[in-house]
């Protein structure tokens, strides 16, 4: 079996034993179930679901399918309470206020998995550290974009809608989604619609002020420890920690 990390996406009873997790892994831009081995006979990736930076917890890949991974029940249990204890307090700080991805099929991979990422760096906003922030989104799309190649070209833009195709396309660093001309912000880059040059017209948004920050080459599983990087400093870090390690 091999075992990946993965950051809980939701957390779901769906009876009194089963206990639904879905997931980011660190395979960037995949979506998979988290399940007691073979308590998941249909598709279950139709509902919505909020983004919940609650830490890494460790998976083991199943044997009958690509796209579902299993812990044994007393981790389900043990992370189901733990990210309901998370959802709670984020939910009391004002974080939880809409749903973030509206999930479709899983073979749809492409589609959603930009919208999932969107709504996973959205999360990352919490961290209040709005230069850094914008790097980690940016690094983020970076390897969405690496991961599935033109096929992870933004469509939409992520507020009104209308499709981006041969249009400009900017990044809002302060909400990191892609918008079109109309929707634009303040704080939105010009992308150039050409992904041989996606990667400096991302990087030089912010890199310019974050020279120091050595990119890792396995971003999910560094994750703590850069984000203890970046907010060691802040009055709240040792707190935010906490929240995201589930204790």
């Amino acid at each position: 079996m091999n075992n990946l990390k993965a950051i809980v996406l939701k957390a779901e009873k769906r009876n009194e034993h089963d206990y639904l997790l879905v997931c980011l892994t660190e395979e960037l831009g995949k979506i998979y179930v988290l399940a007691p081995r073979g308590a998941i006979k249909n598709n279950p990736l139709k509902s919505y679901c909020q983004v919940l930076c609650n830490g890494l917890i460790n998976v083991r890949k199943c044997k009958y399918s690509d796209n579902l991974y299993y812990l044994n029940q007393a981790e389900i249990l043990n992370n189901y309470k733990l990210i309901k204890q998370n959802e709670l307090k984020l939910a009391s700080a004002g974080y939880l206020t809409n749903t973030i991805a509206d999930l479709v099929d899983i073979t749809e991979k492409d589609n959603f998995s930009f919208y999932l990422l969107t709504g996973f760096l959205n999360a990352l906003n919490l961290l209040k550290t709005d230069n850094e922030i914008n790097f980690l989104h940016c690094y983020i799309l970076i390897k969405v974009i690496e991961h599935h190649g033109i096929a992870c070209n933004p469509k939409y833009c992520g507020n009104c809608g209308d499709k981006l195709f041969n249009k400009n396309i900017y990044l809002s660093a302060d909400k990191g989604l892609f918008l079109c001309d109309k929707c634009k912000t303040s704080n939105s880059k010009l992308i150039q619609n050409d992904f041989s040059t996606i990667w400096s017209n991302l990087a030089n948004i912010n890199l310019a002020q974050n020279k120091w920050f050595d990119i890792p080459k396995n971003f999910i599983i560094d994750l703590e420890y850069y984000l203890k990087i970046l907010i060691g400093k802040e009055q709240n870090g040792a707190t935010y920690l906490k929240l995201i390690r589930g204790y």
